[in-house]
């Protein structure tokens, strides 16, 4: 077992660390491998925070969503990041958009008021999340009206 001049790590010991290591364990020290010979040969950019270390917000923000982290709004039909879906007391989920645009509805019309969903009232502090202040001010007025 040895490291070669340059600092990276031989195949031989590669190997026996690979062999010691069990299912994703044996994956996670191949790319942390590969990232160590990378990085002593100057072109390494990680592709992931160290294990110590706290995931910064620009870290996050740039992660693609895992595949099935999507759901099927019951409104528009599109898959959305689960992020995105208001999951009502009716078990119906909602992308932002729809939920946006229920209650704006529901400041047009008084029979559209409160917006609901299987005959239930959607509470405004579940939607506030997906709501703009102004249509959160504008559905407080409207409700003081009923």
């Amino acid at each position: 077992m040895s490291a070669t001049p340059d600092g990276s790590i031989d195949q031989e010991t590669a190997d026996l660390i690979l062999r010691l290591q069990l299912g994703d364990a044996a994956r996670t020290t191949r790319d942390r491998l590969s990232a160590l010979e990378r990085q002593a040969h100057g072109d390494w950019q990680p592709d992931y925070p160290e294990p110590d270390e706290p995931e910064s917000s620009a870290w996050a923000a740039g992660r693609k969503p895992e595949p099935g982290r999507l759901t099927r709004c019951v409104a528009c039909q599109d898959d959305v990041n689960l992020l995105d879906i208001a999951t009502l007391p009716c078990g119906h989920e909602y992308c932002r958009s729809c939920v946006t645009e229920l209650f704006e509805l529901s400041l047009t019309a008084e029979s559209l008021f409160p917006p609901r969903c299987c005959r239930t009232s959607i509470d405004l502090d579940l939607a506030r999340i997906f709501l703009t202040n102004e249509l959160v001010q504008q559905y407080e007025k409207k409700r003081v009206e009923f």
